[in-house]
C-alpha cells in the first residue's frame, strides 16, 4: 500500500508499487478526484523503496540520469491516472554540494521542462535549502523563470528550518518565492537539526511562535495573498502516528478554516 497525504480539496500519493494502482486508486480517486503525486509515485522496478537522496544537482553524471529516470516513471503514471501535478526534488540533504550545482540545476530544469510536456503533467520542484551551493530562493526562481510548465512546491517546515539556519526571517525568504508557488505542503516544527528534517509534527493552533513554532495563520495569509493560482494543493506533510489524532484532526481543520477564509477574500 502506498502513501496518501491528505490536503485541502486535495490528496497527494508516493511510493506506490505499479502492481497496486490499478485497483487501489480506483477506489482512492472516486472518491479524491483532485490529486498531486510527489516523487517516488510509482517505486523503481526491484526496489523496496526509491532513493529519495538522488539530486539534480550532483555532479555525478549517473545519479542525475537515476534522479531523471525516476520522476519520468513517476509522470509516466501520473499521465495515466491524470494527476493534477508532480513535486520533485531538486537537490537532496547537502552531500550533493558542489561548485557546479548551479549549472547543473540549469541543465535538470531543461530535462523536467521538456518531460513535463511530454507527459502533460506540471513539475513543482520543492524548496529545499540545504545544498550551501544551491540553496537561495532566488536560485530556485530563476531555474523555471523560462518555463511556465514549472512552478515551486513551498514545504512550511523546510521553510522554517532554513530561516533559523540562514538567520532569517521565514517571511523573507518566501517573498520571492510567492509569484512561482503552485502547491504547499504543511507541517511544523521547533527542531532546527536533522531530525527536525525528518520528523514533520503536524500543525495546531496551540503552536506558538514564542516557543519555536511557525506561524501557520500568518503563512496562510501571506500565500493567499501573493500566489497566482485559484486553486491551490494544500497538503499535509506531517508524520503519520507522532500524535494523537484528534490533535492531528483539529489541526487540519483549523488550517482548512483558515485558507478557505482567506482565500474566500481573493479575485482573479
Amino acid at each position: 500500500m502506498g502513501k496518501i497525504n491528505q490536503g485541502i480539496d486535495f490528496i497527494e500519493l508516493a511510493f506506490w508499487d505499479v502492481a497496486d494502482l490499478e485497483v487501489a486508486l480506483a477506489d482512492i480517486l472516486n472518491k479524491n478526484p483532485d490529486f498531486g503525486v510527489h516523487v517516488p509515485f510509482v517505486l523503481p522496478p526491484g526496489k523496496d523503496r526509491a532513493i529519495n537522496s538522488l539530486s539534480l544537482v550532483s555532479d555525478d553524471y549517473t545519479i542525475r540520469e537515476s534522479a531523471l529516470a525516476e520522476i519520468a516513471l513517476s509522470l509516466k503514471y501520473a499521465s495515466v491516472y491524470k494527476a493534477s501535478y508532480l513535486v520533485c526534488h531538486m537537490t537532496g540533504d547537502g552531500s550533493d554540494a558542489n561548485s557546479w550545482a548551479k549549472y547543473w540545476a540549469k541543465k535538470s530544469a531543461e530535462s523536467l521542462a521538456e518531460l513535463s510536456l511530454e507527459y502533460a503533467i506540471p513539475i513543482n520542484i520543492e524548496y529545499l535549502g540545504y545544498n550551501p551551493t544551491f540553496m537561495e530562493p532566488e536560485d530556485y526562481t530563476d531555474l523555471i523563470s523560462n518555463y511556465p510548465q514549472l512552478g515551486i512546491c513551498l514545504d512550511s517546515g523546510h521553510l522554517h528550518i532554513l530561516s533559523k539556519v540562514k538567520q532569517r526571517d521565514w517571511q523573507d525568504l518566501l517573498e520571492p518565492l510567492l509569484p512561482k508557488v503552485r502547491s504547499l505542503h504543511l507541517w511544523n516544527t521547533n527542531v532546527f537539526s536533522f531530525d527536525g528534517r525528518r520528523r514533520h509534527e503536524p500543525i495546531h493552533p496551540s503552536q506558538s511562535s514564542e516557543a519555536g513554532w511557525m506561524d501557520i495563520q500568518e503563512l496562510l495569509q501571506i500565500v493567499a495573498s501573493g500566489v497566482k493560482i485559484n486553486r491551490l494543493p494544500i497538503i499535509f506533510e506531517d508524520t503519520v502516528g507522532i500524535s494523537d489524532q484528534d490533535f492531528v484532526t483539529a489541526g487540519r481543520e483549523w488550517a482548512s478554516n483558515i485558507w478557505r477564509r482567506v482565500n474566500a477574500k481573493k479575485s482573479f
